[in-house]
């Protein structure tokens, strides 16, 4: 490495030469020093609720000096701070590896266990051969690794009011088509014509559909979904305005190379008005609905859209293949909800984990009688007495909380958790 030394004016003090060679000297021994920093899993640092069976480790270099490269590893992976800290890596020892790997390195020691915890650092050598060891205290925790492990059931929300609009809800076609058997590439339209004496708080429209469908409401494209297999929810509130106010939706089956390849076919709506108040009205798809044919057939005029049967007797959706029929959804709404669990430790927590997996993403917390807990907007940290960990995901992790006292969870659903402290 070539060092750049700043000139010494001769004449300099002895102080000020002094002070420079300090700095020269300083600049050096630094730039020898080449310790592992930045050590992640999974590339997170310090993560909880590892769910690989071989998580992969991560480190660089804090070194500065140019075309500095490392000519061998080895990771130490302990059962405790102090079996780490002495050089006892009883859970893994790599062994010195010649290579210049520094990320995902595969853990390859014995088999992991849930819930257990390892602490871990690295050694590193230079071109030179000089060793240098990573000073951090750093670890994982696994999460639940076994389908065993989970004796949580699936739990939702449970809306009497969805549930009742539900069975109201009517598959609808062309008044002289089969639903059944709709040609590739055909195209419909329906309409419903709203009369608004006052613009509701807010309105949400509900559209499900054997098919392509693109939703326009007074003429403004408010949705679009190709072959969806759950109710698209768009809010068409600023769409609307007192009086008369039109929704046309679009719908055609898929193209194919077929050319007697035929699809099924319908329409199935729930609109959603809710006033300043808070009262919530319905309309389901079926009567007042209107219903003509663009191709192959194109007719100019509408005409009442045929009622095929309720939503939930006949299947019109797909599943993911965008082919294969698929029972009715049982929901309108999939928004966001909460869930909430009180409980009462019957002795001083000292550490916690929650486990949680969700269909969709999930974000928990925590809450005593004697803390409020914050979540900072730009952090998945939560702080309530010391730490509350979380991470988004559809998979199961882990939350690690200090509280005492009466707590309550919140989590939106569908959920699974599992809660235990010591």
């Amino acid at each position: 490495m070539k060092i750049l030394r700043p000139a010494i004016s001769p004449f300099a003090s002895m102080a000020q030469r002094a002070s420079l060679v300090a700095i020269v000297s300083t600049l050096c021994a630094a730039s020898s020093f080449a310790a592992p920093v930045h050590l992640r899993v999974d590339q997170r640092v310090d993560p909880l609720g590892i769910d690989s069976a071989a998580p992969t480790l991560s480190w660089q270099s804090d070194s500065a000096a140019h075309n500095w490269t490392q000519s061998a590893y080895q990771i130490l992976v302990a059962s405790s701070p102090a079996a780490l800290h002495a050089g006892h890596a009883d859970v893994w020892d790599s062994g010195k590896k010649l290579s210049s790997e520094s990320v995902n390195v595969t853990y390859a020691g014995p088999a992991l266990k849930s819930h257990q915890r390892c602490y871990w650092a690295v050694r590193t050598w230079d071109g030179q051969g000089k060793e240098e060891r990573s000073s951090e205290a750093a670890w994982w925790e696994m999460g639940l690794l076994q389908t065993s492990d989970w004796q949580a059931q699936w739990i939702r929300r449970s809306d009497d009011e969805e549930k009742a609009v539900l069975k109201k809800i009517s598959w609808i076609w062309l008044q002289d088509g089969d639903a059944e058997r709709v040609p590739q590439a055909a195209e419909a339209e329906f309409r419903y014509n709203l009369n608004l004496a006052k613009l509701p708080d807010s309105t949400t429209l509900h559209v499900l559909a054997g098919g392509i469908f693109t939703t326009q409401v007074n003429g403004v494209v408010t949705g679009h979904k190709d072959q969806w297999g759950s109710f698209d929810r768009e809010d068409i509130r600023d769409q609307l305005h007192v009086g008369d106010n039109q929704i046309v939706i679009h719908l055609e089956t898929p193209k194919s190379n077929e050319a007697n390849k035929t699809y099924r076919a319908a329409l199935a709506t729930a609109l959603q008005l809710t006033d300043g108040a808070g009262k919530t009205s319905w309309i389901e798809s079926g009567e007042g609905w209107e219903a003509r044919s663009i191709k192959p057939v194109e007719t100019k005029e509408w005409a009442p859209a045929k009622q095929l049967g309720a939503l939930a007797d006949l299947h019109f959706g797909v599943f993911t293949d965008r082919e294969s029929p698929a029972a009715p959804p049982d929901r309108i709404d999939s928004s966001t909800a909460l869930f909430r669990k009180q409980f009462t430790p019957s002795r001083k927590v000292v550490s916690a984990r929650l486990y949680v997996t969700a269909l969709g993403s999930y974000e928990a917390f925590l809450t005593t009688e004697s803390a409020f807990c914050t979540r900072p907007t730009t952090s998945r940290r939560f702080s309530c007495q010391g730490t509350i960990q979380s991470l988004p995901s559809s998979e199961p992790v882990g939350t690690v909380v200090r509280c005492s006292g009466r707590a309550h969870i919140y989590f939106p659903v569908p959920i699974a958790y599992a809660l235990s402290w010591s």
